[in-house]
C-alpha cells in the first residue's frame, strides 16, 4: 500500500505510558493515508504484546521488531529503511498529535521546490519551538496548542536547531544527509549532528508554528538520572569532537528572535493584531520564564524583553493590557 506518509515511532517498554496512547492519538488522523512504523529496541513481553494488539487493531501499524537495544539513531534508521512513503515523520513515543498536525508537515514538504527539515512548536523542548502553556494535563495543554494552531497561520521561522520529538522530512534528504550517527549510542546529540550536517549543508531547518504536537519530555530516561547525565557529558564530547566546540545560542536568545521576527511580519503588511499579536504574548511569556537566576543577566535581559515589547505597543497602537491581558 502507498501511503501518503511514513510515521516512524521509537519503541521502548512502558506501552501503557507511551507508545500505547501516542498511536491512540494518531488512530484520530484520518486525513492522510499513514503508514506507521513501529521500531521496536528490544522492550519488554508486555511492550510486546500491547503493540502486537495495537497492530491488529489498526492496518496501518508496522512493526519492526529487534531482538536488541539499536539506540534512538539506530532504530530510527531502521524504521526509515523499510518506510513505503518518500515523507517520513521521526516521532518520539512519548507525543500526542493533533489531527491536522501532520497533514500541515506534509503539506509544506510536498509543495517545497528544496530540501527542507521540518519541525512543530510544542509544549516541551529545548528549543524555541516550545511555546508558552501552562495547562496541567494533556488535554489542556493539547486544547491550547489547538488555540495556538488556529492562531499559526502558515507563519514559520528558521533556526539552527530541531529537537527531533517530531522531525518531518523527505526520505531522500533523511539518507543524502546519512541519516542519524549511530556512533552516538542509546540517546543524546544525534538531532544536534544531524541538525549541523544539514545546514553545513544548505538544507533549511524551519519550525512550523501552525501545526503542534504535545511533548512529555525524557520519557525513555525517567528515573534514570545518572545515567542521563554520563550519556549527555560523553556525547557531548562525542559531538565536539565531530564538529568543533561552538557556544551555543541559548533558548531565551532565540525566543527573543522569534519575537523580533514577528515585528517584521507587521512591519511588511501582515495582520498584527491578530495572529502575529496572540503568538507575541505567547512568547513573552515564554520569555518570563526563560527569566536567568544571574542579577547582571537578568538585567540585560529584561532590558531586551522590554525594548520588544515597546516596539509591539507601537506596532500595534495598544496600551500594554489590552495586548497582553
Amino acid at each position: 500500500m502507498i501511503s501518503d506518509l511514513s510515521v516512524v515511532i521509537l519503541s521502548y517498554n512502558n506501552f501503557a505510558e507511551t507508545t500505547g496512547p501516542c498511536l491512540e492519538s494518531l488512530a484520530r488522523v484520518r486525513d492522510l493515508n499513514l503508514e506507521l512504523l513501529v521500531v521496536d529496541n528490544g522492550s519488554d513481553e508486555l511492550t510486546r504484546c500491547g503493540l502486537a494488539e495495537a497492530a491488529r487493531r489498526d492496518e496501518r501499524i508496522r512493526l519492526v521488531l529487534n531482538e536488541r537495544n539499536r539506540g534512538y539513531a539506530g532504530g530510527n534508521n531502521d524504521g526509515v529503511a523499510v518506510a513505503g512513503s518518500d515523507l517520513i515523520v521521526l516521532l518520539n513515543s512519548d507525543t500526542r498529535v493533533l489531527e491536522n498536525s501532520l497533514s500541515l508537515l506534509a503539506a509544506k514538504l510536498q509543495t517545497s521546490s528544496i530540501p527542507l527539515v521540518l519541525g512543530p512548536v510544542t509544549n516541551a523542548a529545548g528549543t524555541e519551538q516550545q511555546i508558552f502553556c501552562n495547562g496541567n494535563t494533556i488535554e489542556e495543554i493539547l486544547s491550547q496548542g489547538t488555540t495556538w494552531s488556529k492562531n499559526g497561520c502558515g507563519s514559520f521561522f528558521g533556526t539552527d536547531q530541531l529537537t527531533f520529538f517530531c522531525v518531518a522530512m523527505c526520505r531522500k534528504t533523511y539518507l543524502d544527509l546519512g541519516g542519524l550517527d549511530e556512533s552516538f549510542g542509546i540517546g543524546f546529540y544525534e538531532d544536534a549532528d544531524f541538525c549541523r550536517r544539514a545546514t553545513g549543508q544548505g538544507v533549511p531547518l524551519l519550525v512550523m508554528e501552525e501545526a503542534f504536537v504535545y511533548h512529555q519530555g525524557s520519557a525513555s530516561f525517567a528515573g534514570e538520572p545518572e545515567k542521563v547525565r554520563r550519556l549527555l557529558k560523553e556525547n557531548r564530547r562525542r559531538f565536539e569532537k565531530k564538529h568543533g566546540k561552538n557556544k551555543d545560542t541559548h533558548v531565551r536568545e532565540k525566543n527573543l528572535r522569534v519575537l523580533k521576527g514577528y515585528l517584521k511580519e507587521a512591519a511588511v503588511g501582515h495582520d498584527f493584531l491578530s495572529s502575529s499579536a496572540y503568538r507575541f504574548a505567547n512568547r513573552i511569556r515564554r520569555a518570563h520564564e526563560l527569566t536567568p537566576n544571574n542579577y547582571l543577566k537578568k538585567i540585560v535581559y529584561w532590558s531586551q524583553v522590554r525594548r520588544v515589547k515597546q516596539a509591539a505597543l507601537r506596532v500595534a497602537n495598544l496600551q500594554e493590557d489590552e495586548l497582553f491581558g
